[in-house]
């Protein structure tokens, strides 16, 4: 299993976890249980490399219970545009479809999305899901 431990601090990211599991992310909450570490690990999603792909964390790709969000400030996110029916945006601060991924301990806020649902978290078509 992959962990990824990050350090207190604001990142500029727009993550996607590809469908790699096991693997989890997490702040250093998840070695000590200290709530400060939440509030001080920031994902800041508002700077997009694609402004069509501006959900801070998208899970998408068949992620299961092995794949694991945890101990953040998810926030800045604009949304994952969804074209056809939908025709607009989804899923500010987390988009997930078709995946069964972990969110434990995360504050999610200051999400913004120009119509459609989904400011904080959009999920659609999961199985197993664990929030």
């Amino acid at each position: 299993m992959d962990t990824v431990l990050v350090d207190p601090g604001t990142y500029y990211e727009n993550i996607n976890y590809l469908g790699k599991k096991p693997l989890i992310v997490a702040s250093r909450f998840i070695m000590d249980g200290d709530t400060n570490h939440i509030a001080n690990t920031i994902i800041n999603g508002s700077q997009p490399m694609d402004p069509d792909l501006g959900s801070v964390v998208s899970m998408i790709s068949g992620e299961d219970t092995t794949s694991v969000l945890c101990g953040f400030t998810i926030t800045g996110g604009t949304g994952t545009f969804l074209a056809a029916a939908e025709n607009g945006r989804a899923g500010g601060g987390l988009f997930i479809t078709g995946s069964g991924a972990k969110l434990l301990n995360n504050y999610i806020e200051n999400n913004i999305i120009s119509n459609n649902e989904g400011w904080g978290i959009r999920r659609r078509h999961y199985r197993g899901w664990s929030g």
